[in-house]
Order: structure tokens, then sequence, then C-alpha cells
């Protein structure tokens, strides 16, 4: 028989199953610690885990270090209380990008382990997505997952590349793209699960690498992470349709490389938006608010009245942050405050960023453009490049933007940040 697991709270009565057996034993309770039992041939398994839950407010979080910790196939026993999380947890905490063949067994509440390991598989979809080097995962190899993940659940899907962005006038993300040897996508996926109501748009940075073009960056390592946003935003809608969701929902990726060439977009460039408005560049390496406003231009020509955009975008966020939490901005408190709430249920953190009028001030600072597109030698880069977006974002629409430049991975792994959260916010 499996060795099992049994998940306790610090005032949880000791397991009558140890105790007749076993008898008292001296247990750690704390958040994510397990107290390993022998069971010297008196039960059918040879090892008992009990796992601390602490005060049991973060049961996922619990989970998921047993997983890290414990790497092995076990019978976990679970209430409907824990049911989802644990599964969720065990599950997420089991993913390696080499080895994803983990398998538990669950005493009950079926229904609500399967949604936790729906949930767990869709997350690890995005950070799979994330954490393949850069050489596999092209902007071509990107554009086939979004293919794929359409087929599959009978998702609308338009897939626009360099010849239909040219004619349409997407130069911001074609300026990006100039120095690679790859074309560049806008992909729009619709998931329609309530009729006619207008859509929420999740809009995703999709650069599967960042030189910097020609503002090179002093260092590279990781910058195949820096299409996280669109992974994310891919493993969302593929989570509405699964679970089918009633909710109307579009994903827009952003995918292209930042690359060198003798065709790369330079510093004192000035492009021309889809939208219209006039970009001087200033910095090759501000590319990712580049990539992006052409495709959050795109999908607000269609019925979207919320959109949110993820975007591995600044460093200036992580170092006002931190690796924990994600910087948030938002033109609508209410609709960010929804997204807060949900964000308590899940556990990930969010933290609101300033944005207001002297931001947006200090990007129209340009002699020969409308803005742009970095401002050199200034602070809170953060909220200067949220203030960039907003210049893009229509009046009628409640904007979201989450800046997930230091949650986006942790230890060299990607984590698929806010993944459940916007999950639960358009459920």
């Amino acid at each position: 028989m499996k060795n099992i697991v049994i998940a306790l709270r610090k005032n949880d009565e000791f397991p009558e199953l140890i105790k007749n057996n076993l008898g008292e034993i001296e247990l750690d309770l704390d958040l994510g610690h397990v107290t390993t039992i022998y069971t010297f041939n008196k039960l059918p398994m040879e090892k008992v885990y009990i796992l601390g839950l602490g005060d049991g407010s973060n049961i996922k979080k619990a989970f998921i270090q047993f997983a890290q910790t414990i790497k092995e196939n076990v019978f976990v026993y679970v209430d409907e209380e824990m049911a989802y999380q644990a599964s969720l947890g065990l599950y997420y905490g089991a993913y390696s990008y080499l080895d994803n063949n983990r398998e538990y067994e669950f005493s009950s509440c079926s229904e609500l382990v399967q949604q936790g390991k729906e949930m767990a598989e869709c997350i690890n979809y995005a950070r799979y997505l994330s954490d393949m080097p850069r050489n596999i995962l092209t902007p071509i190899r990107f554009k086939e997952e979004a293919e794929k993940v359409a087929n599959e659940y009978g998702l609308e899907i338009e897939v626009l590349s360099n010849e239909e962005l040219e004619q349409m006038g997407a130069n911001s993300i074609l300026a990006v793209n100039s120095g690679s040897k790859y074309p560049c996508f806008i992909i729009k996926l619709k998931y329609n699960g309530n009729g006619d109501a207008p859509y929420t748009a999740i809009v995703g940075k999709g650069l599967t690498y960042d030189s910097g073009g020609y503002s090179l960056k002093k260092t590279m390592a990781g910058m195949k992470y820096d299409m996280c946003g669109a992974a994310n935003v891919l493993a969302t809608i593929k989570i509405c349709a699964q679970m089918k969701y009633k909710v109307n929902c579009m994903a827009v990726l952003c995918i292209t490389e930042n690359m060198i060439g003798p065709d790369a977009y330079a510093v004192d460039d000035v492009i021309t938006s889809l939208n219209g408005k006039t970009i001087e560049v200033t910095n090759t390496d501000a590319e990712g608010r580049m990539a992006l406003i052409d495709g959050i231009t795109y999908c607000q020509k269609d019925n979207v009245n919320r959109l949110i955009d993820m975007a591995t975008l600044t460093g200036a966020c992580a170092n006002a942050l931190g690796e924990n939490y994600t910087g948030a901005f938002t033109n609508n408190e209410a609709f960010l405050n929804e997204l807060k709430a949900v964000c308590l249920n899940t556990k990930e953190k969010i933290w609101q960023m300033p944005l207001d009028e002297d931001f947006h001030k200090q990007i129209h600072n340009s002699n020969v453009a409308d803005l742009t597109n970095a401002q050199v030698g200034k602070k809170a880069g953060a909220s200067l490049a949220a203030a960039f977006i907003e210049e893009f974002i229509e009046e009628h629409v409640a904007w979201i933007h989450l800046d997930i430049a230091a949650t986006s991975k942790k230890d060299n792994q990607a984590t698929g940040v806010l993944i459940e959260s916007l999950s639960q916010l358009l459920k």
C-alpha cells in the first residue's frame, strides 16, 4: 500500500489511526513541516507522513512544500475543506520540466480533487512553456502551442503575422521584431461562455527572448522567461474553456524576440503605433511595452469592456516590491478591488502602485513624437511604464496592468503567477 499523508492544523486532534497502532508521537504542525512516522509493519504501509498546516490559513502552500520535499506517490486523506487546495498544491509542487508523471490518490471529495488537479495542470502548462529553452520555444513554436489550445477546446483564433501586421500598421511590435530571424505574432483567442456579453481581454507579453536589442543587457541569463505573461494568459483562457466558465474571455498574445541585427530598431527611431500615436525610442530594452500596445489596441477594436495585461515588464517593479509581490496598476479601483479580493483567497500577493497625471507628463517628453518609450535617468520606472501603456487604453475600458517581472519565476523555474487568481476573477 502507498505511504499515506494526514494533514493537521495545530488545534486538530491526534489521529486515531496513529494513536491506536503506534501510540502518541510528538508532531511538528507548523506550516509545511512534515513528521515521518515509520509503522514497523503495524499498519499496511511503510510510513505515515503528518503534514503541518499551521493555523490552516494556507493549505495550498503546505501541500506545495510537501510535494517538493517528498517526491513519491502517496495516498492523501482530505476533507471537503482542504480537498481542492491539497490537490492543487500537490500537483503544482510536483511539477518538473523534465518529469511530470507523479500521481496521487485521495480519500474522498473526487470532484474537488479533480478541479484542483486541472487547475494545477493548466498552471504547470504555462510553467512548462516558460521553462522551455529559447531555441525550442521560438515564436513559431509558441504560435503552434496557441493553435493546439484553440483546436483542443474549440476556441476562435486569429493569427496575425508580419504581413498582416504591416498592412494594418502595427509598427510597434514590428519594430521590436525587426532584429529577429523569426516572425512576430499577435494571436487572439476567444472563449465564448456568456452569450453576447462584452469580453474581458487578457493580454500577455510574449518575448521569447530579450537581448535588450542595441540597448544591450549586461547579462541575458533568464531572458527566455520574458514570455511568461503570454504563457500565463494562454493558460488562463485554457482553464476558462476546460472548466466551462460562464464568461466571455479574449486572450491576446504579443509574441516576438528582441534581438540585434542589421534591420533592428535603434535608439532615436520614431515608430507609429497601431492606434496612430508616435513613439520616440529612447531605449530598445523597453521593448515589452512596445510589443504590448499594438495587441492592446487591436483587442479593443472588439467588444471589450475590461482588460488586464500581464508582463515581465520592469526591473524597477522588482526593486520596489521584491520577489513575492506583483505590482498592480489600474484606471478603475473597483475592478482592481475585485482582483484583490480574489488574491486574498488564492494567497497570491499583489500590491497597488501609483499611477497619475505626473507620470503621464513625464512620458510626453519628446520633441519629435507623441511619447518616449522610456525616460532615461528618471525614477519610478514601473509607474512610468504603466503610464505608457495606459496611453493606449480607451476611456470606456476598465484596465489593470500586472508587472510580474519579479514574480514570474523563482529558483530558476517559472511560477505561473496569478493564473489561478485571474481564472477565479473570470469565474
